[in-house]
């Protein structure tokens, strides 16, 4: 489903921007998507790629997702289109092309794909890796500010720190950020009070 892949079928319709605008509002909102055959998605222990790259095709079940917006920036060419998606994390765009395609009874592929943001980073603020400075490196606390933050009283310290877990005031939350002694510690994950580490993001300072 995309322009590296071999060709496996063809169709000579042609679809305007009229058909195509007119499924659009189908495809915006929650709903349960099936990953293209080439992902990382796990089946048997293997990535669905690894299998498909052996000529082979796995059942990968549907998950949700959720389309905030589809907007059509141009026509480029005949049967070639350039559009713009705001869509929850782990939505595959190319199984957006392909139900499209599904949905106007011909096929299709994805040709390029820029990801224009995510999370708290905006292309419009990335540099080239030649003009990569100190003042162009975002700090972690920056990164992960969109993350619940969860503090760790200070006599857990050492505790956290060798990776052990703690008592905390929050009952549940996954995926929070933890700091100890005003230092961020990691990205980790709270059940019943209790906090354990899952990324560790902590520097022990020279």
């Amino acid at each position: 489903m995309d322009s590296s892949g071999s060709i496996v079928k063809e169709c000579k319709k042609e679809i305007t921007e009229a058909d195509l605008r007119s499924i659009l509002p189908s495809f915006v909102g929650k709903q349960s998507q099936v990953p293209p055959q080439y992902s990382a998605k796990k089946v048997n222990g293997k990535r669905a790629y690894e299998i498909a790259r052996n000529g082979l095709e796995c059942e990968l079940k549907p998950k949700d997702i959720d389309i905030y917006d589809i907007k059509i920036i141009s026509q480029i060419k005949k049967n070639t289109f350039l559009l713009e998606i705001s869509c929850s994390s782990g939505t595959y765009i190319r199984s957006i092309a392909r139900d499209m395609a599904q949905k106007l009874e011909t096929v299709a592929y994805v040709g390029a794909i820029i990801r224009t943001i995510s999370g708290s980073f905006h292309v419009k603020n990335a540099v080239m890796l030649d003009d990569i400075s100190e003042n162009s490196i975002v700090p972690l606390k920056n990164i992960l500010q969109d993350k619940q933050k969860v503090l760790v009283n200070d006599k857990f310290y050492d505790k956290i720190t060798n990776g052990n877990s703690v008592q905390v005031i929050e009952d549940n939350a996954n995926d929070c950020v933890a700091y100890c002694k005003n230092e961020l510690i990691g990205i980790g994950n709270v059940q019943n009070h209790l906090l354990s580490i899952q990324t560790n993001l902590w520097e022990k300072d020279d």
